[in-house]
């Protein structure tokens, strides 16, 4: 494939950008995603790491049914954010964001799913440099 691929309450994502587990749709990682997709919507309900204000687009979506239209939709229950035991703290980061003016901080963060090259890396380091605002980002370990 290699198109735009479509879904409520986001905007438009090349489909060279999905995550490899479904880009191959022979894949068993594929076939297992699928079958994941049709089990929650037999689910009592869905729970997100997430909360309604960080994502509210995507959220309203799936909790007004558009993700599977004319089936019913179990009900989303956000509880985010999760933390791992012992990853709030004094750590430098924090120390760093409580100096800086409110509201001045861009803060990038893709999760744990997404993986990018060392050049992707590069070139969001890049764009985040000159664009002349504090960031602060987190990046999965490779390791």
């Amino acid at each position: 494939m290699n198109a735009l691929v479509y879904e409520p309450g986001l905007p438009p994502i090349p489909s060279s950008e999905m995550q490899d587990t479904i880009q191959d749709r022979n894949s068993k990682a594929y076939r297992e995603y699928l079958e994941l997709s049709r089990c929650m919507l037999k689910s009592a309900g869905i729970i997100v790491n997430t909360f309604d204000s960080m994502e509210p687009k995507p959220i309203k979506a799936i909790r007004d049914g558009l993700c599977v239209p004319g089936q019913p939709t179990p009900p989303l229950y956000c509880v985010g954010p999760l933390l791992a035991e012992g990853s709030i703290g004094s750590h430098e980061c924090l120390k760093w964001l409580d100096g800086q003016p409110k509201e001045s901080v861009v803060y990038l963060c893709f999760g744990s799913e997404r993986e990018f090259s060392s050049d992707q890396l590069k070139e969001i380091a890049k764009g985040l440099e000159l664009s002349g605002h504090r960031f602060l980002w987190v990046i999965r370990s490779p390791y």
